[in-house]
């Protein structure tokens, strides 16, 4: 399996672009990125929908909206989408580590 291990936001951005399989985050990257995991498939959240229709999905997840905008303003909007479109996300309890797996 192709796999990245990152840390950063730009190893982040960098594996998403390159559509690796498998991205593993840890560290403190991994403790921003948990809300992620809440979205268990959002399939009608896209690149080019108004912040309305974002928020209105994104509510569905039962995370606070602070949450979400503090995500998209860490991630970038692309990168986000791309995320919880293109992969399943795990999350390691007790550790600051993420899995995401191309769908």
């Amino acid at each position: 399996m192709d796999t990245a291990y990152v840390y950063t936001m730009k190893e982040l951005k960098d594996a998403v672009k390159q559509k690796r399989e498998r991205i593993v985050v840890r560290g403190k990257l991994a403790k921003t990125l948990k809300p992620l995991a809440k979205i268990k498939g959002a399939p009608n959240v896209h690149e080019g929908m108004s912040t309305d229709q974002l928020a209105g999905t994104l509510a569905t997840a039962a995370v606070p909206a602070a949450v979400w905008i503090t995500l998209i303003v860490v991630v970038g909007i692309t990168v986000f989408v791309a995320l919880i479109r293109g992969y399943n996300v795990k999350v390691k309890v007790g550790e600051n580590l993420l899995i995401f797996d191309q769908k």
